[in-house]
Order: C-alpha cells, then structure tokens, then sequence
C-alpha cells in the first residue's frame, strides 16, 4: 500500500491531477512496481536498471541518464497514441467525467482538449528534473553524436553554466567521488525536522512514513508552497552568480515558467498572487532590479519601491542550503531556505511561507520557531557559518504579508530542542512506536494505523 502512494503521488506531481483517464493507462503501465517489498529489486544490492518515473522518490549514490539526445530526450512531441489494452470504466474517461460534471452545473474551468504539446513538454522537462536530481554523490549523462544525433538543448546548458559539469574520460576516471557502502548508510539513523515533528505528534506515524515509506498528496496550499520554494530559489541563485543584481525580465520569465508548468492552477487567484509578490521580496534585499519594478497590472496593485540610501543590502549567502550533521547518536539534515548576510559578521538564517502572520494557527507559529531554532543549531556545526552567529536573525518571510516576520533567538529552546533529539533517537533506535491516540481524528494514515 505503500509502494501504491506513492505511485499516486507520483501521477499527481507529474501529470494533470484532474486527468483521470491518465491516471488509469499509469496504473495499468506500472502495476509491476506494486510488489511487496520483500521481493522488490531495490532492496538488492546490485545495479538497477529503471525508468525516471520508477525512480522517483529514491536517491542512489551514483546516476547514469543515458542518451541526452535532442529528440529523443527529453522528447518534444509525444509518440503518436497508441490503441489503449487496458479497460477504463466509461465515467472515469477524461471527456465524460467534464461533460457530467458540466451537466450538472458545477464550475469546471478547466478546459478539455488541454493543448497536449505544450503540456508534453512541460512534463518531459519535469521528468528531467526527477532524472538529474536521483543521484547522491555522481551523475553521469552519456550521449551518442552523430549525423542524426545531436546535443539536446538540456545538455548544452549543463555544459555551458555548471561549474561541477566535467568530460568524464578514460585517464580521469580515478578522480570520481567515492561513496559510502549500503552497509555503512544503513547504520547511520538519519532525522530531520519533519520526522522529529512526526515523532512528537505520534511514534506510529513516524514509523508509517518513515519505515514504511507511505506518503500522501500535497493539498493545494503545499503544492502552491513547493511551487514556491521553486521560484525563489531560482531567483535566489540568480542574484548570487550576477553578483547582487537581477533583471525584471528574470524574475517575469520564471514566474511566467511556473504558470505554464502548472496549467491546472492557471486560474488559481491565490496562487497568482503570490507568484507576483516575489518581486516585493527582491526589493527587501536592496539589491540592484533592472528596470525598476512597476505596478502589478493583473491585480491594480502598487508596487512602493524604498529608495533608501541607508537600508542594508542583503547578501544572498546560500539558497536551499542542505545539511547534515552528527548530532550524538544520529545524524540531522534538512535544507535551509535562505542564508543572507548583513555584514562581515552575521547572518540571517530564512524560512518562506505562503501563509499571512494573522492567518498562522499558534501550534503552527510554534513549529516554525522550533524548525528555525533547529536550523541554527546545525549552522553551529558548520565551519563556514559558525564564526557568524553572534548577531544571527531567526526571519519567517510571509509571501502573503509581503513582509519579514523575526522570531527571538532563544538558547533554553536549543538545549530543549536537543534534549528533544536525544530522548527521540534513543526511543526510535529502541523502535518505541507506541501510537499517540490523541492525534488520530486529524491524521491522514488513521485508517491503516491498525493500533
């Protein structure tokens, strides 16, 4: 069942989460992954040969994508359809679904035929995406050129603007990164934030997601969050190679690229919104926007440049910043959002949310306390930024609100938050997954606790 969530998962981060008829060819064209466990070829210890889509969801220290091949892949234009041998109940079909849905007068604004090469692309793009971010130490990409193979557009902008992008050749192979046995990564207990977070509401939960690996769809909001994260990381990057500067028309195209990648929430006002309050948040940096912003036409909103000599630029240090670090019997990881720097000597350490401040329920206002507080214990850890942490900043940035919300730096919560840590990895090293009934009426997995 396990192994089925995510396979839904994946369709819904993948395909047009409204396109039923899809959803049921996936099925049918993937059922072979729903083995137990026991049996299913990742837990060897060998060479696996899989699809991108098959991947999905799991890391390997090493990677090989092959054939990176313009017109092969990524594709630009889908195979021309073939005679479907699997059945689809009738009301199930894409067309039929819409037509009732219409008939009885429900609002259905999303359109059918959708314009399916544009679409295609789209997708062939994010299943790139999945393919290249699958490796933990080594991606390897081969091609083959010749007259009628040529170097996809993908491939010569890796070549072109990675740094780490080397030509992998026969008296060079000695210099690739070694990695860590199976044997040796299965010893390590690894917690982030989030698994601490699942722990503390119910041990069995934690032991649902985090042994038996079940997940369950985003809701609308983490999927426009995620969206998000997206976005400014893209723009945060950006800002970093161009020295503190960054274009208008940058900053237009990106967010113009997560609409057309995203064509169901097109309509979606809130998700709009939030896509154009990007640009607010460029502004607090007090970097360089060439040409100014000006107003937001689509929403008759203004845009109130501070043009003020004396507001600090903001150093963008790092953007999804991953860590991992010992932490007594384990290991903690996770990825910051945001590192900025005022001056020489301290950083502000960044969390985004979409929601507004006014709208963020106390247990959750709490959660980002204690997740910004667990951030700055792993930068304590780490040589490059643990020389800068006397005048550290804890900041939540509210897309919503446009606006920075500070959170006080409290070292009482640090020695809870690691007393915390230690008295959970001891009790999940113990496997201590008592259920904690008091959360079942909110949880997703409620129905196969089996408590």
């Amino acid at each position: 069942m396990a192994l089925i969530s995510h396979k839904i998962n994946d369709f819904m981060e993948t395909y047009d989460r409204y396109d039923l008829e899809s959803f049921f060819e996936f099925i049918f064209n993937y059922y072979t992954q729903y083995s137990s466990p026991s049996n299913n070829i990742s837990s060897e210890d060998a060479v696996q040969i899989s699809t991108i889509h098959g991947s999905k969801g799991l890391e390997f220290p090493v990677v090989f994508i092959c054939s990176l091949i313009e017109g092969g892949f990524p594709r630009r234009k889908p195979f021309k359809k073939k005679v479907e041998d699997y059945p689809i109940p009738d009301k199930f079909k894409y067309h039929e679904l819409f037509d009732e849905l219409i008939a009885q007068g429900r609002d259905v604004t999303y359109e059918y035929p959708i314009e399916r090469d544009r679409e295609y692309r789209a997708e062939e793009q994010r299943v790139l995406y999945v393919g290249l971010t699958r490796a933990q130490s080594t991606l390897i990409i081969s091609n083959i050129l010749n007259k009628r193979n040529k170097e996809s557009r993908e491939f010569k902008i890796m070549k072109e603007n990675s740094p780490n992008f080397k030509e992998l050749r026969l008296d060079n192979f000695n210099k690739l990164n070694t990695v860590k046995s199976k044997e040796e990564l299965d010893d390590e207990l690894e917690l982030s934030f989030t698994s601490l977070g699942y722990y503390e509401k119910c041990p069995r939960l934690f032991n649902l997601i985090q042994n038996y690996n079940f997940v369950s769809p985003q809701n609308i909001n983490m999927r426009i969050g995620t969206i998000l994260h997206s976005v400014l990381d893209k723009i945060n990057k950006e800002i970093t190679s161009n020295n503190g500067t960054i274009s208008v028309e940058f900053i237009d195209d990106v967010i113009n690229e997560a609409i057309e990648s995203n064509l169901d929430l097109k309509d979606n006002e809130k998700f709009r919104e939030l896509l154009y309050a990007v640009k607010y948040y460029c502004d607090t940096l007090n970097i360089k926007i060439e040409p100014p912003i000006k107003a937001n036409e689509e929403f008759d909103e203004f845009f109130e440049h501070e043009d003020n000599d004396t507001k600090i630029k903001r150093n963008v240090l790092a953007s999804e910043y991953p860590f991992t670090i010992p932490w007594h019997k384990s290991k903690l990881r996770g990825t910051i959002d945001l590192i900025l720097e005022n001056d020489e000597e301290s950083v502000d350490l960044i969390d985004f949310k979409i929601a507004e401040e006014e709208s963020i329920e106390e247990d959750y206002m709490k959660a980002y306390y204690n997740q910004l507080h667990f951030y700055f214990m792993a930068m304590q850890q780490n040589s490059t930024y643990q020389n800068k942490l006397d005048n550290t900043k804890l900041q939540i940035y509210s897309l919503g609100d446009k606006d920075y919300i500070n959170l006080e730096l409290d070292e009482n919560r640090i020695k809870k938050l690691d007393d915390e840590v230690t008295n959970f990895s001891e009790k999940i090293n113990n496997k201590q997954y008592n259920p904690n009934e008091e959360s079942c009426d909110k949880c997703l997995l409620r129905s196969l606790c089996c408590k």
